[in-house]
């Protein structure tokens, strides 16, 4: 639009102040957030659009859709199973993203992203934890009820996290 418009003055002038007017994603325009008011321009406008809003009401709006953008992330974002030695595992080939093999893990770093486990085919391998995924149906921990408590555990802790 500024570029075509760059050959007449008058009219690139008037093409920036439409722009400079035009609302962004969080309903405010880049006049608004410099000047706390949209300037005058040829375009017919109510006079509650040009009242003059205070910092406050836009700091609050760029909080808002902050804390709205976290919380949508939280959502998207998949929770990582923390594994303990000797956990059975299904490893994803991050080439065809197909989860096939069978393992079982020997150790994990300190802050426990990074797991190696030994596969059934006989190969050693150390992955993000990211490309392991537990193998319930063949778990090594005796008891049931704790990976139950783990989940319901893990699943509380994403809920209050959300809602932070």
């Amino acid at each position: 639009l500024l570029v075509s418009k760059a050959e007449n003055e008058d009219e690139l002038k008037t093409s920036l102040l439409v722009w400079r007017n035009t609302p962004r994603c969080d309903g405010f325009s880049p006049a608004q957030m410099f000047l706390g008011r949209i300037q005058r321009s040829g375009i017919p406008q109510l006079p509650s659009r040009l009242s003059q809003k205070t910092n406050l009401t836009i700091a609050e709006t760029s909080r808002n859709r902050t804390r709205d953008l976290k919380e949508t992330e939280s959502k998207r974002r998949s929770t990582f199973h923390y594994f303990r030695k000797g956990d059975k595992v299904i490893y994803q080939s991050p080439v065809s993203r197909k989860w096939e093999a069978k393992g079982i893990v020997l150790a994990t770093d300190n802050d426990g992203k990074t797991v190696t486990a030994k596969m059934d085919h006989g190969t050693t391998i150390t992955r993000n934890r990211k490309l392991f995924r537990p193998n319930y149906l063949t778990s090594t921990r005796t008891n049931h009820d704790e990976i139950i408590r783990t989940q319901i555990f893990r699943s509380q802790r994403r809920l209050r996290s959300g809602r932070e």
